[in-house]
């Protein structure tokens, strides 16, 4: 990480004090992406793929498993699969003021 965005980051959490880190990444995949491909993270804790729905046409076949992560979910987090194509999570804006 640069000084410069550790200066911004460390500015907001001076002017916001109540911010709270934003992702921690929970299981190292390194999954690809391809473009036209929807990543999430399923219900048995693993990572899966589907083809996206685009102007109108249908979606190509089902979902298809890509990579095995074996992550426990917890609440009050929301989980997904970053840039990097790892599981991360962060926690979800409750009760807003």
């Amino acid at each position: 990480m640069s000084s410069i965005e550790w200066l911004s980051i460390y500015t907001v959490h001076l002017m916001y004090p109540w911010c709270k880190p934003m992702a921690e990444t929970v299981a190292q995949t390194g999954v690809s992406k391809e473009s036209g491909y929807l990543y999430y993270l399923g219900k048995d804790g693993d990572v899966w793929r589907t083809k996206m729905a685009r102007g109108g046409k249908k979606t190509g076949g089902g979902p298809e498993p890509v990579a095995k992560a074996g992550v426990s979910r917890e609440d009050n987090y929301l989980y997904y699969i970053d840039k990097q194509g790892n599981v991360a999570r962060s926690p979800m804006a409750r009760g807003r003021k």
